[in-house]
Order: C-alpha cells, then structure tokens, then sequence
C-alpha cells in the first residue's frame, strides 16, 4: 500500500490535520488529525510502498514498544488512513 500523493499534514488551530492540496469540492467529513508519532509515520512513509509490518518495525525501532503493540499502533494508523481514503492498495 501506499499514501495518496498531494496530501500534507498541516496545523490548524494547535491539530495536525491531514489535508488534500488542490482539491475543490472536498469532503470535509473525513478529516484526520494526527498526534506527533501518526504524523512522524505519515512522513517517514510518504512515498514509498510500505505494509502494517513495515510501520510495526518502525515504531519498535524508533520508541520503547514491544512487537505486539507496534503492530496494533500500526493497524489502527492504517485504519484510519483507509477510513479518508488516503491510502492506494
């Protein structure tokens, strides 16, 4: 899978939020607002072809988490890009 291209993460009001750049006529209904590690993966991962294992690995390497919650995190961060249809398969 990978991330759509032309989204950015943009903050509005103190959130991070995912937007779709040059697009008129958007729906607004699904806005995703990222913490700072969803918005480290979204970075790390844009651009590249990547799966929930791939991101799973990231966040062990990166921060003080076991395999199992990594790979829950990464779901759930997956998921929500689904859910925007932010996300190619």
């Amino acid at each position: 899978m990978k991330i759509k291209e032309g989204l950015k993460i943009r903050e509005i009001a103190g959130e991070n939020i995912l937007i779709i750049q040059g697009t008129q006529g958007v729906d607004l209904t699904k806005v995703v607002s990222f913490n700072r590690t969803a918005e480290w993966l979204f970075n790390e991962f844009a651009g590249t072809d990547f799966t929930v294992e791939d991101i799973a690995i990231a966040l062990t390497e990166r921060f003080d988490v076991d395999t199992e919650k990594a790979t829950i995190d990464a779901e759930n961060f997956v998921n929500s890009l689904l859910k925007a249809s932010a996300i190619e398969q």
